[in-house]
C-alpha cells in the first residue's frame, strides 16, 4: 500500500518543544519552526502564495491539489506549536502564509522602538560580576542572539 505524503509529514507530531506563548517567546518560536520547515522543505508555506488554479488545465490543477494539501499540513503545525488562545486568534487563514503574518504583526518586536531601546540598554549595562569570562559572554550571547529571554 502506498503512503500519502500527509502521513510521512506526521501531522499529529509536535514540530519543536516550544510551544508559542506570545511576544515572551515568539523569537525562538519562530527559529523552531523555520528550522523544522527548511528541513521538510515547506518553508515556502510561509512566505509564498498558492499557484494559479485553472479547472480547465489538469498540470495547473494537480500543483495548486498538492499546494493545498501541503499548506494544510503546514497550517496543523503551526497550530500545534501554539497555545490554545494563539491559536483561536489565527485559525481561520487559509493559507499558513496569512497564519505567519498575523502572527508576525503581533508579536514581532522589530519596528517596536521602545522595545529597541530597551535591549540597547540591557546590552550597554551588561557587566561581568564575578562571573567567568565564559558565563558573562555566554550570557552577553544570550542578550544579542535572543534579546527578548533576559527581558522578562
Amino acid at each position: 500500500m502506498e503512503e500519502t505524503k500527509a502521513t510521512v509529514d506526521h501531522i499529529h507530531l509536535p514540530i519543536t518543544g516550544v510551544k508559542l506563548a506570545g511576544i515572551s517567546n515568539y523569537t525562538l518560536w519562530v527559529q523552531a519552526v523555520q528550522t523544522y520547515l527548511y528541513a521538510k522543505d515547506k518553508v515556502q508555506h510561509l512566505t509564498e502564495d498558492p499557484p494559479s488554479y485553472d479547472p480547465k488545465d489538469k498540470t495547473s490543477t494537480a500543483a495548486y491539489t498538492t499546494w493545498m494539501r501541503d499548506n494544510s499540513t503546514v497550517k496543523i503545525w503551526l497550530w500545534n506549536s501554539m497555545e490554545p488562545a494563539i491559536v483561536s486568534n489565527v485559525m481561520y487563514h487559509s493559507t499558513a502564509k496569512g497564519v505567519w503574518t498575523d502572527l508576525r504583526g503581533t508579536y514581532s518586536q522589530a519596528k517596536n522602538v521602545s522595545r529597541i531601546y530597551e535591549i540597547y540598554e540591557k546590552l550597554f549595562t551588561h557587566k561581568q560580576g564575578d562571573r567567568s569570562l565564559s558565563e558573562f559572554f555566554g550570557s552577553f550571547k544570550g542578550l544579542i542572539e535572543c534579546p527578548h529571554a533576559s527581558l522578562r
